[in-house]
């Protein structure tokens, strides 16, 4: 298709992939949907109309909802699944603040100047964006996070609307107790970078929570 253009990052990860992203792009709006993010009719519509009818608006994100490969496990509790549809539903406008982001895996954004911040190589040096669960070089969640607060600090609303949204795909190798704890501890790894990043309490009570 003469629309679609692939391009190869040259380092591994989401973080370096969404970098890449927004220097090819050349529109007023990015729009970001993981590889086992599957939409719903009328999803790009829905969640690119905030940003195109509302200037204070810089961050659009949707609602989720699981899509199972195989049974649910038995002991799979329901806070679990917030590690794979974290906004399964609005009712009606949220407005999400730190550390409630919209997930980056259906994410629109504004171009604005500061997106120059999110390439910057102190963030770079961060190592957020989900790689591996590689312990000898590992790469931590979050870079969706540290976008959506970059526009917030330049005065912008991040938003989650109720309407179409994604189907997130559950791999069946991530339903482990192992998965889970690594995660967690990814999970865990991420918040306390992204608190230093943004020069916020580390013992909060929401990280102490996590």
């Amino acid at each position: 298709d003469s629309c679609l253009t692939v391009i190869h990052a040259p380092l591994t990860g989401l973080y370096h992939a969404r970098v890449a992203a927004i220097a090819a792009a050349t529109g007023d709006f990015i729009v970001f949907l993981d590889d086992d993010a599957v939409p719903d009719a009328g999803w790009l519509l829905g969640i690119l109309r905030p940003l195109v009818r509302e200037p204070k608006v810089g961050v659009s994100g949707c609602v989720a909802r699981a899509r199972w490969l195989r049974p649910r496990p038995e002991w799979f509790p329901d806070r679990f699944l917030d590690e794979f549809v974290p906004i399964r539903e609005s009712g009606s406008r949220l407005r999400c603040r730190f550390p409630s982001y919209p997930p980056g895996l259906a994410l629109a954004i504004r171009r604005h100047p500061c997106l120059d911040l999110f390439a910057h190589p102190r963030r770079f040096a961060v190592a957020l964006g989900r790689r591996s669960t590689d312990d000898t070089n590992p790469i931590f969640s979050g870079e969706d996070t540290d976008l959506c607060e970059l526009y917030v600090r330049n005065g912008f609303d991040v938003i989650v609307d109720d309407g179409p949204g994604v189907a997130h795909t559950i791999h069946p190798e991530r339903l482990t107790p192992e998965w889970f704890m690594r995660r967690f501890r990814s999970e865990g790894h991420s918040r306390v970078r992204l608190s230093r990043l943004f020069a916020r309490p580390v013992l909060s009570r929401r990280n102490w929570k996590l």
